[in-house]
Order: structure tokens, then C-alpha cells, then sequence
């Protein structure tokens, strides 16, 4: 959903923390094949429609991944993005144009080092739910 998307973006756009930590490197879906480390990715992972019971409104409910990759050999950098991201999106108010914005929750989140290929991974998932009237 495009506008789900450009909320993301948005709100990543206005907080220098997290932006200043990843060089402003937050991509929907994979990173660019010029981005250097550390960035973060983001993707939908199932988006599902709720008829709301007994009013005109509907739910979307979307999850959402968020992937932080780090090359550094130490966990650090990625750990305190992660709390730069939470510090974003938990909580946070998305604007998503066209629709009444409900939450946006972190679920759960994986961390490990990929030892193939030298990277930290940290991956959260969030549900964000909008209605429609």
C-alpha cells in the first residue's frame, strides 16, 4: 500500500536519530546495491482487511518488517539502532493519507549474526492498523 509506505518514510524523514544512524538509508523492500552499512529495510509482510461489526468502518491491518543490517563486528551498532527504531515507531502516528490511523505496535523481533556473510541482522515486526469510513 503506497500510502502506508510514504507514512513510513515520513515519519523516518523527521527524526534525525535514527535517520543520522543508517545515512539515511531506510529502503522498502532491499537495499540499494550502492548502500553501504549499516541501512534498513522494510517490508509488508500480510496486509489483511476487517469488517468492522456493526459500524460503516473497516480495519487494515498490516505487518510490517523492519530489517536492520550491520557489517560491524560487534553487535553495538545494530542493538542501538534498534532502540532508535523503537524510539520511532513504537507507538508512533502515522500519517496515512486517505485513511483514520489506529496503532502501530511492535510485535516481535529475531537478532543473530549471519556468519556466511560477516552481518548482524535484526528483523521487527510491527502491526500497524488504519479504517477507512
Amino acid at each position: 500500500m503506497k500510502v502506508l509506505y510514504q507514512g513510513i518514510q515520513t515519519l523516518f524523514s523527521t527524526d534525525n536519530t535514527l535517520n543520522t544512524a543508517v545515512g539515511g538509508r531506510l529502503r522498502p523492500h532491499e537495499a540499494l546495491e550502492s548502500d553501504s552499512f549499516p541501512y534498513v529495510v522494510y517490508s509488508l509482510i500480510s496486509h489483511v482487511f476487517d469488517p468492522y461489526f456493526g459500524d460503516s468502518k473497516n480495519i487494515e491491518r498490516f505487518r510490517v518488517q523492519f530489517s536492520i543490517y550491520s557489517e560491524k563486528s560487534s553487535s553495538t551498532e545494530v542493538l542501538n539502532i534498534f532502540e532508535y527504531l523503537k524510539s520511532l515507531y513504537d507507538g508512533c502516528s502515522l500519517t496515512v493519507t486517505g485513511y483514520t490511523f489506529l496503532k502501530c505496535v511492535r510485535e516481535n523481533s529475531v537478532f543473530y549474526r549471519r556468519p556466511d556473510l560477516n552481518v548482524w541482522e535484526h528483523h521487527t515486526d510491527y502491526i500497524i492498523e488504519v479504517s477507512t469510513v
